[in-house]
């Protein structure tokens, strides 16, 4: 049935009213969907309200909008031609019949309708899609009648136009602080649950079909980017986000990022990189040809996004280890890409040369190479290709070239910024580093570039837009220096090293200074440890003061130490005005004196001709002593950062008696002075001896207070929330302060720390800007709470000033930090002295139990950490408020899945060491048949181990006798002899290879009494006694191996330090020491299982247990005769 052609009428009036007049309920119809009366009525009114919206139009304005439609359609359904869909032109409502349509039963716009839809009256014509209004009405006819009759099937209905308009304006809105807020929580929805949504901001990126502002675009690149980043990867799918969208998505995303505006490139190359991770080689084969099809040395914009893109898609090889799989990635893009990227080197090196007096697009050659040198660089990082190999010397032609290249007219007039003429060298000298230490017997060419860098530094500027090539290059010699072929290469040119390299990329600049002066924050990060200076020149020359010193020591330190003595002698004469000649020599001094150096320690090994004690005494102490106005500034950081870098060279009083020097600093209104002095506090406070801290609480009992109020008082004088987080080192010395004075000291002082801490959690969370900062942040609370909260007075306070802000967090929804509620709420119920849940945290309960807080991954286990703690707080409030139904659906839920399976074990594992079995009987079976049913549909090796763990937890926490036998029951009455095969088929073989040592003594203890304290395993039964000594032979093994890599266990306070990472960002201080808290009354496990084992064999019949034993294998049986013998034991 075909629905039949429209009738012609005079006037839009006229028509309205012949549709009213002459369309009657009973006669809508939907073949296979008749429609309630309720249902009927809601089309008719729909339909009504879509013609009336009308009246008033002109045709020319339908027109318009019907061209606007068709545009839209036409791209979008263009780019995916497996998808059909139906849409209403001048609807307001979101049409759509994507599920409709593919069981075959409509087909619109130009197509024969096939029996879909038909109405008594004749209005619906779907054969013309035309531009008058009649034509148009009765599309919209037809629309509202099937958007409906899908909506009563139950089939989705997919929203195109209606949402993509929608998306536009909500898009535009993110950008208006007043509406923002509405707008990111509308699209977070639509991200949920509307179908093809990252199609559809991908095709706003895109703009070609729609005038959009650029500003627009980009929030949808950006968004499109985040939701790849959320939901591509398969451990967390999204159900709305279809493996037909992913095609599309790769389909089409290549294409668009090669149109659009840098500024969306960027976004979408990222997205690029983050669904290649996932997808590439295997689901997305022809991504590289997709890539390399596209690249055209005509197309200079083109190439560029081409190139940035596989330069983000393979920086990821620098740093991975090596694998099978890593290596057959690698070859399989390059047997796509090598021979293209020769052909680019060659094609851009004479595109090069024939723009040379074309200064736009030369700029833009001149990025593309450096682009190319990257990707060069990740192909070559792992290996060395046999292609490139083999056309070694064309590649590094080309480099060399790029390493001297020199072209006025494409430098920058900045002498700050660098541009691409700047950037080129530094990029090949990368490469050549590279060469030089992983593939120096190929690369012939060496001695060519050496010449070369040397000399680049001796002409290049000392400008800081030549910083990076300068660095580079100094790096480039420090590295060759360091190879025996290649020391003759400076045997001759020491003297002319030191005096035209080294010294004069030592000496502060202007350009320093003003870098000191007006970008604090950025002069600190490029100066400590890890930051940018090893990348600059200062950083440069140092590496190849000890690059040299590998062979020449005793010379370079003769040198350089000359220069140092002059530079003291010259500031001795006049300190005020010659104190960057002290810089200088501090400096050069620091170069000749360190050996070897590590993060966390700072200095490991020195120079044994220089000495570090009397340079400190001498020429450090003195400015750390001196006051805050008498010295300048930068040698006031040039003393903390010495005492800093050194502090493993100095003994623990010197470190002590430096601390009230450091605190004294704190007190310098300079940023860099103040921050410094925090680093120094940070660092030296967290250093550690044979596994424990260096400094205990007493160490710093006399400064903690002046450290923590001195850098909170700093802290507090911003008012803006940016201007609070910009300084994340600030708080990180609070942290490191708290987490070293401990209760003793702190809980007489908490009044000052807490105030502050609660104050600037509630200012940042107006606005929260910078992460790290604001996990050090909520690390110091969880610190405060952990240390003060036992006390009851202190425990007031932290209910009187702490929780309000933590609940106003909750209550204005800062999705940034409720996980962090959650974790410190966890910390506050375990730390507290009195018995019971606060009356704030009881309220906090049956809220946290809805579907509603689970639903966000990033919550899950702060939420999981919080109903623990709760649980093992007081269990009784969960039984006598009836929420362990609730607790168990959340345990359901989680066990689901394969991210957040090991919450689900978290929460039921605390459940039974906390409640009583006798209120848990109705729930035991259920319990394991929800874990047996994700274990036969997707079992997991950390799900068969969270299911031993859970299995030792019972039988040695369960509240019930003889949990061995009660659960061997248990299982028994689900399935006869089932433990037994689940035991020895799937779980007995994780047991050796658990390395956790806490969670191996769990194991072993509970895999003891599994065997020695169930009867039904003596019973004679084979699968019994199969099962009995697959739990002797594993224990055996347990206790006399140790798993690949060794035994570890996490000191979390110790961690407090490390940086946060991940969505889920874990307090460390606020960490339970524990996953399973009854482990703090195990015993020893060796002990245990031998008199278990003893005490059995006294109870059974005479040679009963040695028959069984005898079954084990040799070695297994030799090892636990070692075992009773050295427990002076036997059976």
């Amino acid at each position: 049935m075909t629905a039949s052609i429209i009738p012609k009428y005079h006037s839009a009036k006229e028509r309205r009213a012949a549709w009213l007049a002459n369309t009657r309920l009973d006669d809508f119809k939907v073949e296979h969907c008749d429609l309630d009366e309720k249902l009927r009525n809601q089309i008719h009114q729909d339909s009504v309200r879509s013609f009336s919206q009308f009246d008033s139009a002109l045709p020319e304005e339908l027109a318009a909008r019907q061209k606007q439609m068709e545009k839209f359609l036409t791209h979008f359904f263009a780019a995916h031609p497996d998808l059909h869909y139906f849409q209403g032109a001048a609807s307001p409502l979101p049409f759509g019949l994507q599920d409709y349509h593919r069981q075959g039963q409509l087909r619109v716009n130009g197509h024969e309708v096939e029996g879909a839809v038909t109405t008594g009256d004749g209005l619906g014509d779907c054969s013309t899609f035309g531009t008058d209004c009649e034509s148009i009405r009765g599309i919209l006819h037809i629309a509202a009648l099937v958007n409906f009759a899908v909506r009563s099937r139950q089939s989705r209905t997919d929203v195109v136009f209606a949402i993509w308009s929608n998306v536009v304006t909500l898009l535009t809105q993110t950008l208006n602080p007043l509406a923002q807020r509405q707008a990111e929580d509308t699209l977070k929805q639509l991200e949920l649950s509307s179908p093809h949504f990252p199609l559809l901001l991908l095709s706003v990126a895109d703009g070609s079909f729609a005038v959009i502002e650029v500003h627009v675009r980009m929030a949808a690149a950006l968004l499109f980017k985040n939701f790849v980043k959320r939901h591509w990867s398969l451990e967390t799918p999204l159900p709305s986000f279809t493996d037909e969208d992913r095609r599309a998505v790769k389909q089409q995303i290549v294409g668009i990022l090669t149109k659009v505006p840098p500024v969306i490139q960027n976004q979408l190359c990222e997205a690029v990189t983050l669904i290649a991770a996932v997808d590439f080689p295997e689901e997305w084969p022809d991504l590289i040809q997709r890539l390399v099809e596209r690249l055209n040395p005509a197309d200079f914009d083109n190439n560029i996004a081409i190139l940035k893109t596989l330069h983000r898609m393979f920086k990821r090889y620098r740093t991975e280890f090596r694998s099978d799989e890593l290596y057959t990635e690698i070859n399989f893009v390059l047997g796509q890409l090598a021979s293209p990227l020769l052909e680019m080197y060659k094609a851009l090196d004479a595109l090069v040369e024939s723009n040379a007096s074309n200064k736009e697009t030369l700029q833009k050659l001149l990025r593309a190479q450096i682009l190319l040198n990257k990707i060069y660089y990740s192909l070559n990082a792992q290996d060395l290709p046999a292609f490139f190999e083999d056309n070694l010397g064309e590649f590094m032609e080309s480099l060399k070239r790029q390493l001297s290249y020199k072209n006025a007219i494409v430098e920058t007039t900045s002498e700050e910024e660098a541009g691409p003429a700047e950037k080129l060298p530094a990029s090949v000298a990368k490469i050549a580093i590279l060469y030089a230490m992983r593939y120096e017997e190929d690369f012939t060419q060496l001695g060519q570039f050496v010449e070369a860098a040397w000399s680049v530094l001796t002409t290049v500027s000392r400008q800081p837009k030549h910083d990076a090539t300068a660095g580079a290059c100094m790096r480039l010699l420090s590295t060759v220096a360091k190879q025996e072929r290649h020391k003759s290469l400076f045997s001759g040119v020491l003297q002319l090293l030191c005096d035209k390299v080294i010294v004069p990329n030592i000496l502060l600049r202007e350009s320093d200074l003003e870098l000191f002066e007006d970008e604090p924050l950025e002069f600190i990060r490029r100066s400590i440890d890890g930051g940018t200076e090893d990348e600059g020149r200062r950083g440069g020359a140092i590496n190849l003061a000890r690059g040299l010193m590998e062979f020449y020591e005793n010379e370079i330190t003769a040198i350089l130490q000359s220069y140092v003595e002059e530079f003291l002698k010259i500031y001795s004469i006049s300190p005020a005005q010659k104190w960057r000649d002290k810089n200088a020599a501090v400096h050069l001094f620091t170069a000749i004196s360190i050996r070897g150096a590590v993060s966390s320690l700072g200095v490991t090994r020195v120079n044994p001709l220089v000495n570090i004690q009397d340079f400190f005494t001498r020429h450090i102490l003195p400015d750390l002593q001196a006051s805050n106005a008498a010295l300048h500034p930068l040698l006031k950081i040039d003393a903390i950062k010495f005492l800093s870098d050194f502090r493993s060279q100095l003994d623990k009083e010197q470190l002590v008696a430096s601390f009230p020097l450091i605190q004294h600093h704190l007190a310098s209104h300079h940023f860099v002075v103040h921050t410094y002095a925090a680093i120094a506090i940070d660092r030296i406070l967290s250093l550690r001896k044979q596994g424990g801290p260096v400094f205990t609480s007493a160490d710093v009992a006399s400064v903690a207070d002046a450290i923590i109020t001195g850098i909170l008082r700093i802290l507090r004088s911003k008012k803006q929330a940016e201007k609070v987080s910009e300084n994340e080192f600030l708080v990180k010395a609070v942290l490191r302060t708290l987490v070293t004075a401990q209760k003793e000291v702190l809980l007489p002082i908490m009044d000052e720390p807490l105030s502050s801490v609660a104050s600037l959690i509630g200012l940042v969370s107006v606005n929260p800007s910078n992460p790290i900062f604001n996990h050090n942040l909520f690390e110091c609370a969880a610190a405060i709470i952990k240390y003060c909260s036992g006390d009851p007075t202190g425990a007031t306070k932290i209910d009187a000033q702490l929780l309000p802000v933590l609940q106003n967090i909750l209550q204005n929804d800062v999705t940034e930090f409720i996980h962090y509620v959650f974790q410190l709420l966890a910390v506050y119920v375990e730390s507290r002295a009195d018995s019971g849940l606060p009356a704030t945290v009881q309220a906090l309960v049956p809220p946290v139990l809805l579907p509603a807080l689970w639903s966000s991954s990033e919550n899950i286990p702060a939420l999981t950490r919080f109903l623990q703690a709760v649980i093992l707080r007081d269990p009784n409030y969960i039984v006598q408020n009836n929420l362990m139904p609730q607790v168990l659906g959340i345990f359901q839920s989680l066990i689901s899945s394969k991210v957040h399976d090991v919450h689900a074990f978290s929460i039921i594992g605390t459940v039974i060491q906390s409640v009583p079995i006798s209120n848990m009987e109705s729930y035991i079976s259920g319990i394991l048949m929800v874990i047996l049913n994700r274990l036969q549909s997707s079992k997991t090796p950390r799900l068969a181990l969270n299911f031993l763990l859970f299995i030792c937890i019972f039988v040695c926490a369960a509240s019930v006798n003889q949990a061995s036998s009660y659960l061997v029951r248990l299982f028994d009455s689900l399935q006869p002899k089932l433990l037994a095969g689940l035991m020895t088929g799937v779980l007995l073989t994780n047991g050796p290879k658990i390395r956790d040592r806490h969670d191996r003594k769990l194991v072993i203890v509970g895999l003891a009494k599994i065997a020695t304290e169930t009867p039904e395993l003596m019973s004679g039964d084979q699968d019994c006694s199969s099962l009995f000594t697959a739990i002797i032979s594993t224990v055996v093994t347990m206790l006399t191996t140790l798993p690949a890599g060794g035994l570890g266990e996490v000191n979390t306070e110790a961690e407090a330090e490390e940086e946060p990472s991940g969505t889920f960002w874990k307090l460390k201080v606020a960490a339970s020491s524990r996953r399973c808290p009854m482990l703090d009354n195990l015993p020893e496990p060796a002990p245990v299982f031998i008199n278990s084992l003893v005490a059995l064999s006294r109870s059974q019949q005479p040679g009963k247990l040695s028959s069984l034993l005898s079954s084990l294998d040799q070695p297994t049986q030799n090892a636990l005769s070692n075992l009773l013998h050295q427990s002076n034991a036997s059976l």
